[in-house]
């Protein structure tokens, strides 16, 4: 396999996505609970949300050995070796899962890659 390095960025389209769906909730749930109830949801909803905000996220990785990984974190220099277990395509994203426990699955979405570099992804998903 040639080597292969992906650099990513914030995506919108999660942030969109996330947020259609918070607004989803909370207008469901304004119709079900009461005020006081609501007004509390409402405010739980957005704390939680601009905190997985500022959530660190991943900005690179790279292909090392078979299937060794590195992951470049936003909030840290260190780079950490991860063994990819397999990629799911979902036409929107791609979800890559690992074979750590400590390690969450890495979703990435379109616009976080270039065209060239989603197009490597989806070669990559097909032969994972």
């Amino acid at each position: 396999m040639a080597k292969r390095s992906f650099q990513l960025k914030r995506s919108r389209i999660a942030i969109v996505f996330q947020l259609s769906i918070l607004m989803l909730l909370l207008g469901l749930l304004q119709q079900l609970l009461s005020l006081g109830l609501w007004l509390l949801f409402s405010v739980l909803a957005v704390v939680a949300f601009g905190y997985a905000l500022k959530q660190p996220w991943v900005r690179s990785f790279e292909h090392l050995d078979q299937q060794q990984w590195s992951l470049l974190h936003s909030n840290s220099a260190q780079v950490a070796q991860v063994t990819m277990r397999h990629i799911v395509d979902h036409q929107f994203y791609i979800v890559i899962y690992f074979q750590s426990v400590q390690h969450k699955p890495l979703i990435i979405w379109r616009d976080q890659v270039s065209g060239l570099q989603w197009k490597g992804l989806k070669n990559l998903a097909r032969v994972f």
